[in-house]
């Protein structure tokens, strides 16, 4: 699969110009994808065919999900069980994007 950035919201893109390795919460966990994973982690979770409005970001080394939606002017960030991935069933994390990477203390991965 082949995740087409005009698909993806403009917050997000602008950020993985920024983090091309991704970002990792060092308290939390949490992983957001850099460049090289970001269509391969959709790919293996099958997103397109589970949630097609949606695309992951990253995961927290557990069995949760984050995703934000299809659209350029979105910023919110869901997340969703690995194992029932249902777009009915997302949970909202937040409303912005960037306010929820500062919260969780991102620290640029290492490639």
């Amino acid at each position: 699969m082949t995740i087409k950035i005009s698909t993806l919201p403009s917050i997000y893109c602008d950020w993985l110009i920024n983090h091309p390795s991704g970002a990792y919460g060092e308290d939390t966990g949490i992983f957001l994808y850099g460049e090289s994973e970001l269509a391969e982690r959709n790919d293996t979770y099958e997103c397109e065919e589970y949630m097609p409005s949606h695309f992951i970001i990253g995961d927290d080394s557990g069995d949760t999900l984050y995703v934000m939606k299809k659209d350029q002017n979105s910023q919110a960030v869901f997340s969703t069980d690995m194992g029932y991935m249902n777009e009915d069933e997302l949970a909202k994390e937040t409303d912005n994007f960037l306010d929820w990477v500062e919260n969780i203390n991102m620290l640029q991965a290492d490639n």
